[in-house]
């Protein structure tokens, strides 16, 4: 004798709030993600909507990325992220570029305002942001300090 098999019971529909709240939690949870990496990196990790001219330094040569608070070496003049360059002056190493052994750093501001002035997108564009504004505008997009 067969027995019959019961249809299984239809699983309980998630209300269109609870699937927001998960889009919402997913995309904080991204943006913080993004935070943290740039945070560590050094650099913007964005894509510039008008090139900067190739004569301006806009890569960090440390974390290859658009250089955040750039900050000028004195031995060969090249500039770094912030970040970057004070990860390497306290760890006692040469400069990256020309191998010199003793150098100082201070801010690049002539380049950070020619930089900062250039039109990027926001780096969760390919998550569906629409952002697009000055470099300079982007740190306070991305809520965190410039």
């Amino acid at each position: 004798m067969a027995t019959q098999l019961k249809p299984p019971k239809p699983l309980p529909r998630k209300k269109s709030s609870e699937f927001s709240e998960k889009a919402k939690q997913k995309k904080d949870s991204l943006q913080k993600e993004a935070r943290r990496r740039s945070r560590s990196l050094g650099g913007y990790d964005c894509e510039y909507i008008e090139q900067p001219p190739q004569y301006l330094q806009s890569e960090c040569p440390i974390c290859l990325m658009v250089l955040r608070d750039p900050h000028q070496v004195s031995c060969c003049g090249n500039s770094f992220c912030r970040v970057c360059i004070k990860r390497v002056q306290t760890s006692s190493s040469p400069c990256p570029t020309c191998n010199n052994d003793s150098f100082s750093i201070f801010q690049d501001k002539r380049l950070q305002r020619s930089l900062y002035a250039f039109r990027v997108r926001c780096p969760h564009a390919k998550e569906g942001c629409q952002w697009t504004g000055e470099l300079g505008e982007l740190g306070k997009h991305l809520n965190e300090r410039p």
